[in-house]
């Protein structure tokens, strides 16, 4: 009966809470992997979206793209959204009038501001217009210029040069050849044009992505319909000099349709190009990078994909040499387009790649190497955040294999005075130094303990004696200079009155009998290796879920409810407070979920006699992963109730349940 009502499948990746989708593990690990650091959203209850994300001199970050959630609500503003290092928004700014903008490309500048290049529909002389806009540190505008015609012009990528002044490539209708051209605007560091360039031939071409070259010059990568033999558009690549006059230009692509989305100039001074191809690949599209040399002649090429739609939006070389590339898939990951992410070696393979996303759409739009030898993502998401799309900021670190293995405080739970035996062992394919242990006293100061390198390998281990007294807990973490890398907190404690629960890997079944006041996330924090809680609505007969980092799904623990706790190792729930004396708890008719707080032990047949209407009590054993069901009559199958444990009782009619038993 209550198998069917609760089932939650431990190799899922996925739950579903009320429609919201969350992510549980989304990445492929191997020995080398992404690790993700922290994820942030930012928006309103309308769309939001970032498009472009730089680190900033003080180790945070900038991001721009479009709002409609904030500034002139009429249409879509430019938006520029500041943070810490921690992703935390520091402050934002919108710019724009009563029609549409877009900001497609930002920097920081040498005075430590930003320029934003993008399209206007509000200010110019035609249905869209090139914007820069240039502002002070903290978002200020400082100046704004637009460039354009009577047509469309669009401003997709801008960088500083190294004269002060600005670079800006974008595609236009008004100076255009054919039916669109390649534009590209030279400024000054007012932002005054000082020559433009229409590159193309007579039918449509653009530019998504410029970057000034170790010559001066710049390359440009987008797309061609004048070139080339696919009659549904190619992957152009255009080297022009320091005036903006076309050195050479090649073509990639086959039948079908293919795009270059962006190009980075290369340590060995070829050119790198990620965008998507239809032509090649294994599936509708799929995520394509090109290599070349110095001429623009291909050294290799890779895709990637699955049967689905694959894009690469952004690429970078890495500091090894190698790639990072993001974009978004739908081959792949938890339905609909999720961000992909895919590191390469020198020749463009594969060694290793994870998507991030919900059931709905989640896109990667830019992605830049940060200082710590992390990445910083960009994009938007509708499956998580406040609104229809935000603006979602993902920061992950590559993962060199850390093992951290065999904490242990023994004993974990004593009378005051005491003494505490901490032992832990590292383990470390990144010749890691400086590792300790650290342990926290009640006033909050550390007591630290250098690890010992032991047979000059990466083994480290430290097996040492403290004497700790006092009515509070101590945690235990480890953590590397290299990687900052923590176990999971264990807890002990030293003390005179206490109430612990053991749990094991798995699902668990518990209350909490203290009134603390806590909340479904108090106790995640509170418990090493939670992963979830989760409540019994008996109302709706169904099943709340709480997942770490989704505040709006934290929900209060009541005392004489029981609450669902999944493991990832085995533990142990301690408390301190004051215990619990007396609980009102509302039975309906069907299914209820309760907890046992007495410190007391009593039997199913027990509470149930005190239950009116009560017809079944079922409890779950947490050692293998099932449940147990007493009925009256059958003795046999009675069991011991001990405090803390959560029991799932079955009335025919409403009550209430006071704790009898």
């Amino acid at each position: 009966m209550i198998t069917s009502i609760f089932n939650i499948a431990q190799s899922s990746k996925i739950e579903q809470t009320n429609n919201k989708q969350y992510e549980k593990t989304m990445l492929n690990f191997s020995n080398e992997s992404f690790y993700e650091q922290w994820k942030k959203t930012y928006g309103g209850s309308n769309i939001d979206v970032g498009y472009s994300v730089q680190q900033t001199n003080d180790n945070g970050y900038i991001v721009a793209g479009y709002t409609r959630s904030y500034g002139n609500i009429s249409g879509r503003n430019i938006w520029l959204v500041k943070t810490d290092s921690s992703g935390n928004e520091i402050w934002n700014k919108t710019f724009g009038g009563n029609d549409d903008e877009e900001g497609e490309s930002v920097q920081q500048t040498n005075d430590g501001g930003y320029i934003i290049a993008g399209y206007t529909k509000s200010f110019g002389a035609g249905m869209k217009d090139v914007i820069l806009i240039k502002t002070d540190a903290s978002g200020n505008q400082e100046w704004m210029k637009i460039f354009g015609g009577t047509n469309d012009e669009e401003g997709y990528s801008v960088q500083q040069t190294t004269d002060g002044g600005y670079i800006i490539a974008g595609a236009t209708s008004s100076f255009a050849t054919g039916g669109r051209d390649m534009w590209v605007i030279k400024t000054n560091t007012s932002g005054d044009a000082q020559w433009t360039r229409s590159i193309g031939g007579l039918q449509s071409d653009g530019a998504f992505s410029v970057q000034q070259t170790t010559d001066g010059g710049y390359i440009l990568t987008g797309w061609t319909f004048s070139y080339g033999t696919g009659y549904l558009g190619s992957i152009w690549l255009v080297k022009i000099d320091e005036l903006g006059y076309t050195q050479w230009h090649k073509v990639f692509g086959g039948t079908d349709a293919d795009r270059g989305y962006a190009v980075q100039q290369t340590s060995d001074g070829g050119y790198i190009i990620t965008g998507y191809t239809g032509s090649f690949g294994a599936g509708l599209y799929d995520l394509i990078l090109i290599k070349t040399d110095e001429s623009g002649n291909q050294t290799w090429m890779k895709t990637f994909g699955g049967t689905g739609r694959d894009y690469g939006n952004d690429v970078k070389q890495t500091t090894d040499g190698g790639y990072i590339t993001v974009g978004y898939t739908l081959s792949y990951g938890s339905g609909g387009d999720d961000v992909w992410v895919i590191k390469t070696d020198t020749l463009g393979n594969e060694q290793y790649n994870a998507t991030y996303g919900g059931t709905s759409s989640d896109v990667a739009y830019a992605v830049q190497q940060t200082n710590d030898g992390g990445y910083i993502i960009c994009g938007h998401t509708l499956s998580f955040g406040a609104g229809v799309h935000d603006v979602w900021l993902i920061k992950i670190t590559e993962e060199t294999f850390l093992d951290i293995q065999n904490i242990t405080a023994m004993p974990i739970i004593q009378e005051t005075p005491g003494w505490v035996n901490i032992s832990c062992c590292v383990l470390s394919s990144n010749n890691i130094n400086n590792v300790t242990v650290n342990v926290t006293k009640p006033d909050d100061n550390y007591i630290n303990q250098s690890m010992d390198n032991i047979l000059g390998t990466d083994i480290f281990y430290l097996n040492n004696s403290y004497s700790l007294t006092g009515d509070y807990d101590y945690y235990i973490w480890v953590n590397t200079d290299n990687e900052q890398k923590s176990s999971n907190i264990f807890h002990f404690y030293i003390g005179s009155d206490y109430i612990y629960i053991s749990l094991t890997p798995g699902w668990n079944l518990v209350t909490v009998p203290v009134d603390n006041g806590w909340y479904a996330s108090d106790l995640v924090s509170n418990i090493s290796g939670c992963s979830y809680v989760v409540k019994w609505d008996n109302v709706d007969q169904e099943f709340w879920i709480y997942v770490p980092g989704f505040p709006a799904f934290d929900f209060p623990l009541i005392p004489g409810h029981g609450y669902f706790v999944e493991m990832s190792n085995t533990g142990t729930l301690i408390m301190v407070d004051s215990p619990i004396t007396s609980v009102n708890v509302s039975l309906k008719v069907s299914v209820n979920l309760i907890g046992w707080y007495h410190n007391q032990n009593t039997t199913a047949s027990s509470i149930l006699e005190n239950i009116s209407n009560c017809s079944s009590i079922i409890k779950w054993d947490q050692v293998v992963q099932d449940y147990w069901l007493y009925l009256p009559g059958y003795p046999a199958f009675d069991f011991v109730v001990t405090q803390g444990m959560g029991l799932f009782v079955d009335v025919d009619q409403e009550s209430y349940w006071h704790g009898e038993g």
